[in-house]
């Protein structure tokens, strides 16, 4: 049976290609590695290691040079990001710095039909939205409170959704593309005629 030692380069599949890419660049303990997209095509363990592996040669001293377009993965590992749009540079910084500067804050969104006065002893600032309702600044140890007062009130409610800003979310912002209105705050709508 043959295993993988045995197999030709052109043989390997895509993931395998990428990692002896990345060994071959490792070979000479490089002081500063560039590396292109080294996920991609790379299985979910394969691409743990992979992050654990530029991880240790940072933290050794390594200065790594890493294109993705996984924001997860530059939100994770970079000191800096340099964020691109069409060949042009959109913005940099640290990713932590991008996500409070651009990111929008934690949010709680509401699926319900119920007016957002039915939240006002809450103390928080409520917002309608297409769907129902948001609240902006949510820290998840006060998501209990908030459930505890939808009961309170009566809300009914579909479900309940917590977010937090990414550095996905600050790229499609600044990029503004169109995708972003679906982590964006919506807009408030007016009641329908003939409602209240």
């Amino acid at each position: 049976m043959d295993t993988v030692d045995d197999t030709w380069y052109a043989n390997l599949s895509g993931g395998q290609q990428r990692r002896v890419c990345v060994g071959i660049a490792l070979i000479n303990e490089p002081d500063l590695l560039f590396l292109d997209e080294p996920t991609t095509g790379i299985d979910p363990a394969g691409r743990q290691s992979l992050w654990s592996l530029i991880s240790d040669l940072a933290d050794e001293g390594t200065t790594v040079f890493l294109t993705t377009h996984y924001m997860k993965e530059a939100e994770h590992f970079a000191d800096r990001v340099a964020l691109l749009d069409a060949g042009s540079l959109v913005e940099i910084g640290p990713p932590t710095e991008l996500i409070e500067s651009y990111g929008g804050g934690t949010h709680l969104v509401i699926e319900t039909d119920s007016p957002p006065t039915q939240l006002e002893g809450l103390g928080v600032e409520v917002e309608r939205t297409e769907t129902g309702l948001r609240i902006p600044g949510v820290a998840p140890t006060a998501i209990g409170d908030i459930v505890g007062q939808l009961e309170a009130q009566g809300v009914a409610y579909e479900t309940l959704t917590w977010t937090e800003p990414s550095l996905e979310g600050v790229y499609l912002r600044l990029t503004g593309d169109p995708v972003t209105e679906q982590w964006a705050p919506k807009p408030a709508v007016t009641p329908r005629e003939g409602s209240q």
